[in-house]
């Protein structure tokens, strides 16, 4: 009788020693090293375990994000059951942020669990444009563009003018007109002729 008075005093310090034996305690147990290109997305999954004595809903929490990284997440709890575990999808979005190495923690929210933060190492790479957004990918290309018109145009003015020789010169000249003799020149000589035949008779 004795030994069974004491079993529910055990059982209570049981669960004061552990306190996840009787509440959900979650944890994080994979999670990517994310890489992500500056002004870009870059989608990962963390698996979730609850590894209490109850299942709880869930939700994720973030702390020490550097500014221009952040989380696109909707917010939904999900619920884990005891010993389960839940996969979370999320979208990791970088803004025009030097590239380097950088990192963030990911906690929960659930009740009887402590947050359980988990590091999540992020490395931020030069974008490339398909990264760039639409207007500024087009801005981009209107630069390049404008800039090898402007080099073609500074190769243009920099040949020099082919010369013309001289020989095709003279000829592309206008030649003087030669002036016939006109009708008056005709009737004069005609008239001479004439008078000159009459003093011969």
């Amino acid at each position: 009788m004795k030994r069974i008075a004491f079993l529910p005093i055990l059982l209570i310090l049981a669960i004061l020693a552990d306190p996840a034996a009787g509440s959900a305690f979650m944890r994080v147990i994979e999670a990517p090293t994310v890489h992500v290109s500056a002004c870009g997305e870059a989608n990962f999954t963390i698996t979730v375990q609850n590894q209490g004595g109850d299942g709880e809903y869930a939700r994720l929490i973030y702390r020490g994000l550097t500014q221009g990284l952040w989380i696109k997440d909707e917010g939904s709890a999900k619920y884990v059951y005891q010993g389960g575990k839940v996969k979370f999808n999320l979208t990791l979005a970088a803004g025009n942020i030097v590239p380097g190495n950088y990192n963030f923690d990911i906690g929960f929210a659930a009740k009887g669990s402590p947050a359980n933060y988990r590091r999540i190492d992020v490395v931020v790479e030069r974008p490339t444009l398909d990264d760039v957004p639409a207007p500024a990918a087009a801005e981009a290309s209107a630069a390049t563009e404008q800039e090898g018109a402007e080099a073609t145009a500074e190769v243009t003015q920099a040949q020099p003018e082919a010369e013309v020789p001289a020989e095709e010169q003279a000829e592309g000249q206008a030649q003087p007109e030669e002036k016939s003799p006109g009708p008056g020149a005709a009737l004069a000589v005609l008239a001479l002729v004439l008078a000159s035949r009459r003093l011969a008779l």
